[in-house]
């Protein structure tokens, strides 16, 4: 913790803000910016960037001038994790708040090549073609977010570290990794996870931002499901689609690993519903009286080891006989009790 008082701090931030503006304006991004040793200040001539939390306020620290980038899922969630920081700046695809800059994905910037960007032939379907298994997984930028890959593109090169500070979960991970990846950045990853997006809240999850690699995993589940999903799309739907229209079929059959599933759960419960008849069952009720709990009501269950003989699916009695005999033994069994 920083042990300067409060005219020195701001007189570091001044400083800080003249170093950044320089640097901005430098034609060399990657030339270090330093203070002359023993000028004064900063003590040893250290550089200064910003990063260091004291008593919840984020102040500068002098840890090296490079830029820390926050990469949030949303514009809103960039907002406001930099409105908790500090008095944030608009720029062109990003926020900046002294040096670090707060930019977002606006939700998937990538996603999954087709089949033909991996082969030409397979442009046209055929079944000699399947199963189509990539050796090496492709992703391709979205519509119109290539303005946003060049500013994100732009500020990992300035970057010391990124903090991925998406949803806290699978999908959010993929978000976040999948872009450093594409992008090709090798620098410092570290994790904010942040599940409301109150200025408390956030200022607490800044002051615990984890190491990156804690949730590596998560983003290797969510590259796993994803290629599942398009190895079981792509294949499949050529599959039934080819073999359909063979059979005088039309259109496309599409088959999804979890669309179809889904789709026939659907389809069974309402063919059940469609298919349904009335059929008779049959229940005994008993009347009882305790000494001394009063009267009750009982109904007879069918004993479990013999149901399958008498009983539907749902475990009710379908012959009348059966009711009839469980009957006679409830009223033997209380003319006995009576006697």
């Amino acid at each position: 913790m920083s042990t300067r008082g409060p005219v020195e701090r701001m007189r570091q931030s001044i400083i800080n803000e003249y170093l950044w503006k320089m640097r901005q304006k430098s034609k060399n991004r990657a030339k270090t910016l330093k203070l002359a040793a023993g000028s004064g200040w900063p003590p040893g001539g250290h550089t200064l960037v910003p990063g260091i939390f004291i008593n919840n306020n984020y102040e500068y620290g002098d840890r090296g001038c490079a830029m820390k980038v926050f990469l949030c899922e949303k514009p809103a969630q960039a907002r406001d994790i930099a409105n908790a920081v500090g008095k944030a700046e608009l720029k062109t695809g990003f926020l900046q708040v002294g040096n670090d800059a707060f930019t977002w994905c606006v939700g998937h910037l990538y996603e999954q090549a087709e089949p033909d960007e991996y082969n030409p032939e397979y442009r046209r379907w055929n079944l000699d073609h399947l199963p189509i298994v990539p050796e090496v997984w492709k992703l391709k930028p979205r519509d119109r977010v290539r303005k946003q890959i060049n500013a994100i593109r732009e500020l990992l090169r300035q970057a010391e570290e990124v903090v991925i500070a998406t949803d806290p979960d699978r999908e959010g991970e993929v978000i976040g990794r999948e872009v450093l990846d594409e992008l090709r950045y090798r620098g410092p990853v570290r994790r904010l996870l942040l599940n409301a997006l109150d200025a408390a809240s956030i200022r607490k999850g800044l002051a615990a931002i984890q190491d990156g690699k804690k949730t590596e995993p998560l983003y290797q589940a969510g590259q796993g499901r994803s290629r599942a999903d398009w190895l079981v799309g792509m294949n499949l739907t050529r599959a039934y689609t080819l073999l359909g229209r063979a059979r005088g079929a039309e259109g496309v059959t599409p088959v999804g690993r979890v669309q179809t599933p889904t789709l026939n759960l659907v389809v069974m419960r309402d063919r059940k519903i469609e298919n349904f008849t009335a059929s008779d069952y049959f229940t005994v009720e008993v009347m009882c009286r305790h000494v001394e709990h009063g009267a009750f009501e009982a109904s007879w269950k069918p004993d479990p080891i013999r149901q399958d003989a008498f009983c539907d699916s749902e475990g009710r009695c379908v012959q009348k006989k059966e009711a009839l005999m469980a009957a006679g033994i409830l009223t033997q069994m209380a003319l006995c009790s009576a006697g």
